[in-house]
């Protein structure tokens, strides 16, 4: 079997902005009114709060990759402290999670865009312009080696 080597690196600011995308995510389009709504000024002070429990996350995984090292992130971290079952479980979650993520911002991407787009309250249209979201980002993320 051929030995594979990765060929990008993610840097500090890259697990940064990962992890913001975690934490913050689609509530970053839908819920500071609601938050404001309920908390008032107050409210202002919870995205700095997310983005110090950011930067803990991101320093944990600089620790861990700093004495772990090769590819794999979370599932490589857990499956050397745990082993086998427990690194394929957090294999599976992070792959749900990928996928349940990016729906879910997609998706209220395109609700937060219907006050532009009013034609976007349609369900078909609504429905077009998150799989043209999709199918766009996925052809910028595609490698044409």
């Amino acid at each position: 079997m051929a030995h594979h080597t990765t060929t990008k690196q993610l840097n500090f600011l890259s697990v940064f902005l990962l992890g913001v995308d975690g934490i913050i995510g689609s509530g970053i389009f839908l819920m500071p009114s609601r938050i404001y709504a309920k908390l008032g000024d107050l409210s202002m002070l919870l995205m700095p709060l997310a983005g110090i429990a950011v930067l803990m996350v991101a320093l944990c995984f600089a620790n861990l990759a700093s004495k772990i090292p090769g590819d794999g992130g979370a599932w490589l971290y857990t499956y050397t402290a745990f082993g086998r079952f427990a690194g394929f479980e957090i294999g599976i979650y992070t792959w749900l999670l990928g996928i349940i993520t990016m729906a879910t911002e997609i998706s209220a991407f395109v609700t937060s865009l219907r006050s532009v787009f009013p034609g976007l309250n349609n369900h078909s249209n609504y429905l077009l312009a998150a799989l043209g979201i999709l199918a766009g980002l996925t052809c910028l993320n595609l490698s044409w080696d």
